[in-house]
């Protein structure tokens, strides 16, 4: 600064000053950032902050930092918590976004990539550690369990097999499921609890077990089962795959339904056609009515249907496998649903065989 310099105070104009005195004015602080001056010969006031060397460097880097670091951190921690969160759930969209964070160098985003491998692996780990101890869990239960029925200790031993049927069938053998389902269906079918017992076959078939019933009991339940299997089959044999949403079904008055109602076994081994009326709504046993959207695996339906009295309506059971197609419809729609009436019962042993749009 070798040039002399003017500056202004409350409105008025000073100098000109040499350098080292504009200098000595900064310093002593007469002068201030915000002051203009302007060098002799040019026609421009600037501030003084603008001229090189007139204040001390750190007075700029103290006002300038905290602004830029508090930006830099805010985004940093944004993207701490952020992606933490996304990775489970998220994972590898999670990983992509950390590879499109800018404020992050491709050394921090390599440690990041690192940790989030690291923690899915142990995750691995972790659940493969769990289902051997479940499936160690189930062994052992198996090994008591047969022990107490060799023993002859027979009640003991089932509520043990009951327990791996309910809480760790998934992590038995196919030897040991089938085991646990044989000796569960002899006992409630010497109890005389056929339900039960048919509830156990089925889970068999469903998992293509091979049951080999002992006792005389569970055999005959065997054979009624095979036997009802197969009137069902020759219903179904021209079914094909469905999907139904769940709804309530509102039947509206005929005398054929009506007469299916007050005396359902003159149609055991017959099939039933109904005219219903679809809504969208579910009673759910309280005064609040539910609304259920898109459920596409249901395998039963409710049909109410109106007995002779125009306000009494009385509920069909109808079961619908999953090889009977399900067709897509809508609020208001009239549909029709053919079913195989087993038991010649309202509340059980009813097969849906068709299921249309009417």
């Amino acid at each position: 600064m070798k040039n002399n310099w003017y500056y202004k105070q409350d409105g008025k104009q000073y100098g000109p000053v040499d350098s080292r005195t504009l200098k000595q004015l900064a310093d002593e602080g007469k002068i201030h950032p915000n002051t203009l001056v302007m060098r002799e010969g040019q026609e421009k006031w600037v501030k003084a902050e603008k001229v090189k060397g007139l204040f001390p460097e750190q007075v700029a880097l103290v006002e300038e930092a905290p602004s830029d670091s508090k930006s830099v951190d805010s985004k940093d921690i944004l993207c701490y918590i952020t992606i933490p969160l996304l990775t489970p759930c998220c994972f590898p969209v999670s990983l992509l976004l950390l590879w499109l964070v800018p404020a992050w160098s491709a050394t921090t985003k390599w440690i990041w990539t690192g940790g989030i491998i690291g923690f899915l692996f142990l995750m691995g780990v972790f659940g493969m550690l769990s289902s051997q101890a479940d499936r160690a869990q189930a062994a052992n239960l198996i090994t008591d369990a047969n022990a107490l029925w060799n023993e002859g200790s027979t009640e003991e031993a089932i509520s043990v097999y009951r327990d791996l049927n309910d809480k760790h069938f998934f992590h038995m053998t196919d030897s040991n499921r089938s085991l646990v389902l044989e000796r569960l269906i002899d006992f409630e079918a010497q109890k005389g609890n056929r339900s039960s017992a048919l509830k156990m076959l089925e889970r068999a078939e469903n998992f293509d077990l091979v049951i080999n019933l002992q006792s005389d009991e569970g055999k005959k339940v065997l054979a009624a089962h095979q036997q009802n299997q197969a009137k069902r089959d020759r219903a179904l044999a021209a079914s094909t795959p469905m999907e139904l949403k769940a709804a309530e079904l509102f039947g509206n008055s005929t005398d054929e339904r009506v007469e299916f109602g007050d005396n359902p076994s003159k149609f055991k081994g017959k099939a039933v056609r109904m005219k219903v009326a679809y809504d969208k709504t579910i009673n759910t046993g309280s005064p609040i009515q539910r609304e259920v959207f898109n459920i596409p695996d249901i395998d039963v339906v409710e049909c109410w249907v109106y007995s002779d009295s125009p306000n009494t309506r009385f509920p069909v059971i109808v079961d619908i496998p999953r090889e009977v197609e399900r067709p897509q419809f809508h609020r208001g729609d009239d549909l029709e649903i053919t079913f195989f009436c087993e038991d010649g019962s309202t509340q059980s042993g009813n097969i849906a065989i068709k299921v249309s749009r009417h």
